[in-house]
Order: C-alpha cells, then structure tokens, then sequence
C-alpha cells in the first residue's frame, strides 16, 4: 500500500476512534486533519487550509450569524410567545394537540434554521407552554427536540449531514442536490413521524415530573424578553435579509448567483446597521461544527488523491457481497448509519462516512446522489440517544430524561426512515 494511502487511512480510522471516545473536541480533530496530513507530505500547505474559504462553510456560518440577529431583535420571542398564547387556547385540556403543535412549529422551524438553534431557541418557550397547560415537560421537551430533527431533514439547512453531503458531491464534482431534494424522505418521515408520536408512540413519551420553579433557561428567556427592544425597522431589515438569503439558496441554481454572495451580503448589513455588534457576529458563529467540517472536507480531498478511497470501497463491496439490489444497498448505507450516529456526532458520522460511501458509488457505477443522501438520512436519524446530536442534549436535563427516554420513544422513528428510504429513496434517486 502507498505511503500517502495508509496514512490517510490510519489518520481516518483515527478520528472515528477519537469520535467514539469523545475524549477531544470536533475543534481539534478538524484541526488535527489539515496539520497531520501536512506533516506527513499527503498535501501541500495550500490544500492543508484551503477548505476554510468553501463555499458550504461560509453559507453556514452566514446561517448562524442571520439565526443570532432573528433572536437578538427579538423575532423568535414574538413568535414563540404567540405560539404559547395559541397553544394555551387550543390545548389546554388536549396533550396531543400541543405534542402535534410544538413538534409542527419546530419542525418547520427547523427547515430553514438549524435544528439545533431551534431547539435551542423554543427550550424556554416550550418550558413555558408546560407550565400553562399542565403537561409533562418531559413529554413536551422530548418531542420538541425530535420534531426539530425531523424536519431539519427536509431542506439542505436543516441539518449539518445535508450540508456534508452537498460538499461531499460538489468536491468530486458531481451534480448535487438542491434545496428541496431532501424532501422527498423528509416531509413524508416528519408526517408519519408525527403520526407516531401521536398514537403508537403516544405511551412511550416521558411523564417525569419536574418542580415547578424558574429555571436558568426560564431566567434567560425573562432576560431576552426585557432586554430585545428592537424597532420595528430592525425586524423588518433582520426577516427581509433572512428571507432573501433562503431564496437565493432556493434558487441558486436558476439565478446563477452563488448563495455565500448573498449571505455575505446579508450579514455586511446586520453588521453595518449595527443589528449585531463585532462580538455578537463572532460568538454566533458555531466554530467547533465549522472548524470540523472544513478538516473532514481536507480529509476527503486526501482519502481520494492518495487512492484510499477505493482501497475502503474494495473492502466495503466485499463485504456488501456481489448485490445489485438497490433496496439492500440502501438499507445497509442507512443501517450503519444511523446505529453509529446514535453514539457519535451525526456531523462526524456524515463526515467519515459520505467520502467512503463516494468512493464505493464510483466503484460500482451506483448514482453518487443516491449513496451519498442514504449516507445522510440515516446521519440525521438522531432520535434513540441523548448523545445522538446537540438538540437532544440541550432537552435532555431541562427534561429529566433518561437514556432508556430515547431508546423507547426513538428507535421506532429510526426504523421508520428506515423502511421510507427503502421506499422512496431508490425511486427519486436510482442507484443503478
């Protein structure tokens, strides 16, 4: 084996040894990346930190800095503070009407913010819900967090695995998905989803009883609450840049326009109309998740010049066996997954995974799309551990909610994307 392969290699198996012991940050395994792969003489000094200009990582951090200026002008209060009034009315009486709305609203939040900042967000609102209604937290705070993650899977900015795997496919410069391609399995998971939670899953939700006392979470939201005066001008300017940016990622490929311009853009006007102050726009920005992405998309130029990739591909179809089947194919791509994503960061599970799963679609003339978003749908299938992904950390101690919480209420939903992939997946995308 080639010296630049097998360092590339056990530099890979590296990072999933490091992912699963947790013992260091997604900050210095993405730093970790660039800096080894140096050293070793796999890559120049140019290709080390070129990744840190890529066009998906600058649409995400303009994604994080518009999400901070819709909380900071005081939007996202509004909206939720109208949402509790509704809720109130409609289900004081009726859990499973203000389950389905708070998995609704955060689902549908979470198609164009991210889902973790959504959750993040609705946590103090949806506390606030519980004590009017008189429902369990528990159960409120579970489905929140999973309705949030349903629907981040619906759009390309919903969760971090669909922006991997648009850089994934536009690295090895392949035609790759827009911002609705994601829909074809996320709106029908949401819905079925939600339909789950609300009948068969219903029993299974949480019903721990928390005391009935201001919290921390509860103090900061009474804080943002007194202290986002924001004008009418500042809201309006914060929804029309928000609103712009989405539009031009919607409708990048027929404009021409590359999206990051219009983010740029964007944040250059929150920034001089003094919206978000220098510090404000610096802290909004999730520096761990973007530093990491640009050390896997590093790592996935090297596992492909230095031919790794198709060592790993080779191992994979052996142990695939000879299938030509694209329901097998699937279900395996989803399967492995989705059970590693359920201990690891889904973003690094989509990370070590999208490349190889490139490499194996080349191998054998699969349709790269089609391995790629298996890759992703099963990455995003957070739902059956509190470890899974941020969001179901941020409700899991406001909550109370145990690990056995997760297992029992989102296994079922893992299963579901399971079989819907199956179905759908190879319909939309053909793998052969």
């Amino acid at each position: 084996m080639p010296f630049n392969a097998s360092v590339t290699l056990i530099l890979l198996f590296t990072i999933v040894i490091l992912l699963i012991t947790k013992r260091f940050s997604l900050t210095f395994i993405g730093v970790l990346i660039p800096i080894i792969l140096y050293l070793s003489g796999v890559i120049d000094n140019e290709a080390a930190f070129s990744n840190l200009t890529h066009p998906i990582l600058i649409m995400l951090i303009c994604i994080f800095i518009q999400s901070k200026a819709i909380f900071e002008v005081g939007l996202a209060y509004q909206i939720g503070e109208s949402f509790s009034t509704f809720t109130r009315k409609i289900g004081q009486n009726n859990e499973k009407i203000t389950i389905m709305l708070v998995i609704g609203f955060g689902a549908i939040m979470s198609t164009v913010l991210p889902n973790i900042a959504t959750t993040a967000a609705l946590v103090p609102i949806v506390i606030a819900v519980s004590s009017y209604s008189s429902i369990s937290r528990s159960k409120l705070l579970i489905t929140l967090a999973l309705g949030t993650s349903m629907g981040g899977t619906i759009t390309l900015i919903g969760t971090p695995p669909n922006f991997l795997a648009k850089a994934t496919l536009d690295a090895a410069g392949i035609s790759s998905f827009g911002f609705f391609d994601f829909a074809w399995i996320g709106i029908p998971l949401t819905l079925l989803g939600t339909l789950y939670l609300l009948t068969i899953g219903f029993k299974s939700l949480p019903d721990h009883y928390v005391e009935a006392k201001q919290n921390s979470i509860e103090k900061e939201q009474e804080n943002s609450r007194n202290d986002n005066k924001a004008t009418k001008f500042k809201q309006w300017t914060v929804a029309l840049v928000f609103i712009a940016f989405v539009l031009s990622i919607i409708f990048e490929k027929a404009t021409g326009i590359p999206n990051q311009y219009i983010g740029i853009i964007g944040v250059m006007i929150l920034g001089g109309l003094r919206i978000l102050n220098e510090r404000q726009i610096f802290n909004s920005i999730d520096w761990s998740t973007t530093i990491f992405i640009a050390g896997i998309l590093t790592l996935a130029a090297a596992l492909s010049s230095t031919g790794s990739n198709d060592i790993l591909a080779g191992l994979a179809i052996s142990l695939i066996g000879d299938t030509s089947s694209a329901y097998v194919f699937t279900g395996l791509l989803f399967a492995i997954s989705a059970i590693l994503t359920q201990f690891l960061s889904n973003t690094g599970t989509a990370g070590v995974l999208m490349p190889i799963g490139l490499s194996i679609a080349q191998s054998m003339d699969a349709d790269p799309r089609a391995v790629v978003m298996a890759i992703a749908l099963g990455c995003a299938a957070s739902f059956a551990t509190p470890i899974a992904t941020p969001s179901n950390i941020i409700v899991t101690g406001p909550g109370q909610l145990t690990f056995m919480d997760w297992v029992k209420v989102g296994s079922p939903l893992v299963i579901i994307g399971l079989v819907l992939s199956l179905i759908i997946l190879p319909l939309v995308f053909p793998f052969f």
